[in-house]
C-alpha cells in the first residue's frame, strides 16, 4: 500500500488553495479576536492566545516531522510486529496462556486478567 501522488496539476492547485485558505481563515479569525478584544485582554487570556496561535501549531509541526523521520528510517509498515512464541509470563510475573498460532491470524485479541493469570484469546 503506497500513497498515490495527487493526480494532476489541477488537483495540486486545489489542494494547495484549500490548505492555504484554511490557514488564512485560522489566522484571520485569531487576528479578529485580538483586534476586537485585545485592549481588555487579561494576561491569562493573552497567554492562551499565544499558546493557541504559536505553540500548538509548532508542536504539531514537530510531531509531524518526527513521524516523517521515523517513516523514512523504517519504511512502510508491512504488518504487525512479531513477538516471541515462548512468552510464559508478563512483566508483572503473571502466568500467560494463549494459542499463539491463532493470535498471529486474529484481527482482534481479548486479554483477560484473573489474579496471577493472564489469558489471550482471539476475538
Amino acid at each position: 500500500m503506497t500513497r498515490q501522488p495527487l493526480a494532476s496539476l489541477g488537483h495540486r492547485i486545489v489542494h494547495a488553495l484549500a490548505i492555504g485558505g484554511g490557514w488564512f481563515i485560522y489566522f484571520w479569525l485569531w487576528w479578529r479576536v485580538i483586534y476586537v478584544y485585545g485592549q481588555g485582554l487579561s494576561p491569562l487570556v493573552a497567554l492562551f492566545l499565544v499558546i493557541t496561535i504559536i505553540i500548538v501549531p509548532t508542536i504539531t509541526l514537530i510531531w509531524i516531522l518526527h513521524n516523517v523521520r521515523i517513516f523514512k528510517r523504517k519504511g512502510l509498515r508491512r504488518g504487525r510486529t512479531t513477538t516471541q512464541d515462548n512468552y510464559v509470563s508478563d512483566w508483572k510475573g503473571r502466568r500467560v496462556t494463549a494459542d499463539w498460532i491463532n493470535m498471529k491470524q486474529a484481527s482482534s485479541i481479548v486479554i483477560s486478567v484473573r489474579e496471577n493469570d493472564k489469558q489471550y484469546e482471539a476475538g
